[in-house]
């Protein structure tokens, strides 16, 4: 199967999870007041898959041009994280290390091909990084691995069509025990225990699924 055929999009999410809870499904995502609390509780179970693991669906690369004698550069890219940066045409990336290590280095007067870098904010949906020994020609880029964050999606007419790159059906489950814990006034109830539970095993699985395995490769995943 491929990966694609698990994708659902919103509005087709929220409206299985209207249907477990013995509601009528909606055509728009503003069309009541449950359907726009539903999808600010699709948001926050997006964003608790997100923070969950790296997932591989989410995987980009991006490239940004090296300007001679400039320390500070905007990846217009809405990363989630920042896996690797390297200068093209070399074989090690650069090295990670703290905003305070970098406004150190950056102190020393040095120039050549950059070692070390670091991510210094994040503004809109670009981020800030700072590289150190100081670019010189005939630097070409950066080449930059990351994660992408998908977007908040909004009570609109236009989001219901918006297919997340994550497995559907545990969006569904999550956003199920999201809606039993609202329906519920915030009380744990055995219903919303028993549907977190089941999110939570999803995911696990999901992840198992949907993730490469060369053999050699440990994952550790926190408890939750």
């Amino acid at each position: 199967m491929a990966y694609n055929d698990t994708n659902r999009p919103v509005l087709e999410i929220i409206n299985v999870c209207m249907k477990r809870l013995g509601l009528d499904a909606v055509s728009t995502l503003d069309q009541n007041s449950l359907s726009i609390v539903a999808v600010d509780l699709l948001n926050d179970v997006v964003t608790d898959m997100c923070d969950y693991f790296q997932w591989p669906q989410l995987y980009a690369e991006t490239s940004v041009v090296a300007v001679s004698s400039v320390v500070e550069y905007k990846i217009n890219v809405d990363a989630k994280s920042i896996s690797e940066v390297s200068v093209s045409g070399q074989v090690s990336p650069l090295e990670l290390v703290t905003i305070e290590d970098i406004r150190r280095l950056n102190r020393i007067t040095s120039s050549g091909i950059p070692r070390q870098f670091a991510i210094i904010k994040v503004s809109g949906d670009a981020s800030y990084m700072r590289v150190h020994p100081t670019p010189t020609t005939p630097l070409s880029s950066f080449e930059i691995a990351y994660y992408t964050k998908p977007r908040l999606i909004r009570a609109s007419a236009g989001d219901g069509s918006l297919v997340f790159n994550l497995p559907a059906r545990v969006l569904i489950q999550g956003l199920y025990a999201q809606m039993l814990l609202e329906e519920s006034g915030g009380r744990p109830t055995p219903e919303v225990a028993a549907a977190s539970q089941l999110y939570a095993k999803m995911k696990q699985d999901s992840l198992n699924r949907f993730t490469f395995d060369t053999g050699s490769d440990v994952y550790i995943v926190p408890c939750r």
